[in-house]
């Protein structure tokens, strides 16, 4: 073979090994490309189908967060209104008070409680009344006669007399005072050794009283007190409407029976409770002094001895210059 043949074959052969290099590269590429081609459709794919489906887990949560706020039926209320007429008047009233938001409602309502409430007290006094009434008197169990105050007897309230005294037959060992005949409630009760009790003083009305021991007790009396006499000073001068002097005028007015000492007031404001002045004295005249100008109400007490209380002359009215 010749040098120029040897040349071209050498050229042919070398172009056909390039030449199936690159074709073996050119499918391996393609193999490549496809490859990565059903990869990224596969990927799409999946893609598609995660963003198309429905996502319900968000929903689910809700629901049952919503559910928590449900009631159950069973737990539900019945109508305050059905439950009300169930209940006694004043209950009605009271419930629907603590149901009910408007104000004029709810005033409405406490009114009805109240004077059903008040209603009822009444009747249970009533009723009370009424069995004390006929409730027969108690009969003596033991030894013992009562004897002094006798029974029925009438005393005025008089803090200046002695205390009265209670006596019996037999040895008794407590004393018993009631504002009701059937003793009940005791108002006071004693321990006393003997046949003897000074009393204390007792308040005006009805009193009942009995005596026991361990064998028994007595029958029971019953003694009233009347109020004390009001006996009230008198104001002789000045008369009403009159000038005085504020430092030499003199006050004078009629005495009380047991009175402990008096005393003259002088106000400008509507009521006695703190007069603008004040003077004391155990006779039955004063001289003002230091009382400034201006128109003045004037009265004078005495402290009864009798009842223990201020008993006041009428009101005059006063000019001081």
């Amino acid at each position: 073979m010749s040098d120029e043949n040897k040349k071209n074959d050498f050229v042919e052969d070398d172009f056909a090994e390039d030449f199936e290099g690159t074709n073996q590269k050119s499918k391996s590429n393609k193999n490549r490309t496809l490859v990565f081609g059903l990869i990224f459709l596969m990927g799409a794919g999946g893609a598609f189908f995660y963003l198309t489906q429905e996502d319900s887990s968000f929903e689910d949560d809700f629901s049952l967060n919503r559910e928590e706020f449900v009631v159950p039926k069973k737990m539900e209320q019945t109508p305050q209104k059905a439950k009300i007429e169930k209940l006694e008047p004043h209950e009605k009233a009271e419930e629907a008070i603590k149901t009910e938001t408007p104000n004029k409602k709810q005033e409405e309502l406490k009114a009805v409680l109240k004077k059903e409430v008040k209603e009822e007290e009444e009747e249970v006094k009533e009723k009370t009344l009424s069995a004390e009434k006929t409730t027969p008197p108690l009969q003596a169990t033991g030894e013992l006669t009562l004897i002094s105050p006798p029974k029925g007897e009438v005393r005025e309230y008089d803090l200046s007399s002695e205390r009265a005294l209670f006596s019996w037959n037999g040895n008794a060992e407590k004393i018993i005072f009631s504002r009701n005949s059937n003793l009940k409630p005791i108002h006071t009760s004693a321990d006393v050794l003997g046949s003897e009790y000074y009393g204390r003083y007792f308040e005006p009305g009805t009193w009942y009283w009995q005596v026991k021991n361990s064998e028994g007790t007595s029958e029971v009396n019953s003694f009233t007190v009347r109020p004390s006499k009001v006996e009230k000073p008198k104001i002789l001068t000045p008369q009403n409407g009159t000038e005085i002097n504020g430092n030499n005028s003199g006050v004078n007015w009629t005495m009380t029976a047991r009175a402990a000492f008096y005393r003259v007031q002088l106000t400008q404001k509507e009521d006695w409770v703190s007069p603008d002045y004040l003077f004391a004295t155990s006779g039955t005249k004063l001289m003002l002094k230091g009382v400034a100008q201006g128109s003045y109400k004037l009265r004078v007490g005495s402290f009864s001895e009798v009842s223990g209380r201020w008993e006041y002359s009428d009101t005059i009215q006063v000019e001081v210059r």
